[in-house]
C-alpha cells in the first residue's frame, strides 16, 4: 500500500476534489452530513478550536497494481491506518476512486479532534510507511513501500541522484530543466487551475516516457526544491553585487562623500547613504555592508561576553 498525504487550510477544497471533481465514492466517514459543503462546515467547526493554520490531512492510499478491495475491506483497511497513526476518532471522510491503474481511496482528516487537540505531524512520513506495512499484514496485501519505484525500475535512485545534483546548481525552473535535460529527463510542472500557481511537478525519462512524482523523489516536494532554486538565485545575486561594486568584504570603507552618500562616523553605512544611493545594485550592496557590519558587531559581542564570563571565572 502506497501511501500520499499533503496538508492544507480548506476542509471544502479537499473534499469538493474528491467527490465532486474527481467523482469519488464516499464509502466511509464518522460525520453526520451528506453533501461535500455540509461536510466542510462540519469539519471546519472542529477546527476551530485550535489555532493550526493547517487543520486537514489528504491522505491517499494506493494498492499494488491488480489488487483490489472491496468497499467493507477498505474500512477496516482505513480503521487500520486511522489507529496507527494515532487518528482515531478524528473526523474522515474515505472516497474511492477508480481513476488510475491502481485502486485507491482518498481521506480527508480533520487534525483537530473532538477536544479541540491538534494532531501531531512530527515524522508523519515514516510513520505513514510504519502504518502502512500493518495494514498489508492485516489485510494480506503486497507489501511495498514509498520507494516501490525503485522495485519495479532500477532508475528510481539515479533519478533522485541527477535530481539533487540539478537542483544544486539551479536557480530557477528553466535552470533545473536545463539541467536535467542534459541528464535524459523533462521536467514537467504541473499548475494549480485555481490559483495558477506551480503545485507540483514531475520527471519523465526522455528514453521512454517513464514519469516519476517530484513528491516521491524529494521530501517536501516542489516545494521544497522550489526554495532550494530561490537560495542558490540569492546566492548568485549578492554575489553578483560585490564583484560589481568591487568589494573586498571590507565593512568600514566610506561611500562618495561628495554626494553625501557617506558612512556614520564610527564607519557604520548609515541610512542617509543607504537612501542615497545612485541605483538599486548600489542600494542592494549598501545594505548588504551593514548587515556584515551587524553581524560582526554580534560576534564582537558574544567574544566580549565569553572573555569577561572566563574573566569573572577565574577571579572566583
Amino acid at each position: 500500500m502506497i501511501p500520499h498525504t499533503t496538508k492544507g487550510s480548506s476542509f471544502a477544497g479537499a473534499l469538493r476534489y474528491d467527490i465532486e471533481k474527481q467523482n469519488g465514492q464516499v464509502i466511509d466517514t464518522n460525520c453526520v452530513n451528506d453533501t461535500w459543503e455540509d461536510l466542510a462546515i462540519e469539519m471546519d467547526i472542529f477546527a476551530n478550536a485550535s489555532r493550526s493554520k493547517i487543520p486537514v490531512l489528504h491522505t491517499s492510499l494506493s494498492l499494488a497494481e491488480g489488487e483490489t478491495m472491496t468497499d467493507e475491506e477498505w474500512k477496516k483497511a482505513a480503521d487500520i491506518y486511522l489507529r496507527e497513526m494515532g487518528l482515531s476518532g478524528h473526523q474522515f471522510v474515505m472516497t474511492k476512486h477508480n481513476d488510475t491503474e491502481h485502486e485507491h481511496v482518498h481521506l480527508v482528516i480533520n487534525r483537530v479532534n473532538e477536544h479541540g487537540r491538534l494532531a501531531s505531524d512530527s515524522n508523519d512520513w515514516p510513520r505513514e510507511q510504519a502504518a502502512c506495512r500493518v495494514v498489508e499484514k492485516k489485510m494480506g496485501l503486497q507489501v511495498i513501500d514509498k520507494n516501490y519505484q525503485n522495485q519495479n525500475d532500477g532508475r528510481f535512485n539515479d533519478v533522485k541522484k541527477n535530481l539533487r545534483e540539478a537542483a544544486a546548481v539551479s536557480k530557477s525552473a528553466e535552470d533545473l530543466r536545463a539541467q536535467l535535460k542534459e541528464h535524459g529527463y523533462n521536467l514537467i510542472l504541473h499548475q494549480s487551475k485555481t490559483t495558477g500557481r506551480i503545485s507540483g511537478a514531475s520527471i519523465q525519462a526522455m528514453s521512454d516516457n517513464k514519469t516519476w512524482k517530484l513528491s516521491d523523489l524529494q521530501k517536501g516536494g516542489w516545494h521544497r526544491v522550489e526554495k532550494s532554486l530561490a537560495k542558490n538565485a540569492e546566492k548568485e545575486n549578492a554575489h553578483s553585487i560585490k564583484s560589481n561594486y568591487g568589494g573586498n568584504g571590507s565593512t568600514s570603507r566610506g561611500v562618495d562623500s561628495s554626494t553625501k552618500r557617506v558612512s556614520a562616523s564610527n564607519g557604520k553605512i548609515s541610512d542617509s547613504a543607504i537612501s542615497a544611493a545612485v541605483d538599486g545594485k548600489e542600494r542592494a550592496y549598501l545594505i548588504y555592508l551593514r548587515q556584515e557590519q551587524d553581524i560582526a558587531e554580534i560576534k564582537k559581542l558574544q567574544e566580549e561576553n565569553f572573555r569577561k564570563s572566563k574573566e569573572r571565572e577565574q577571579e572566583r
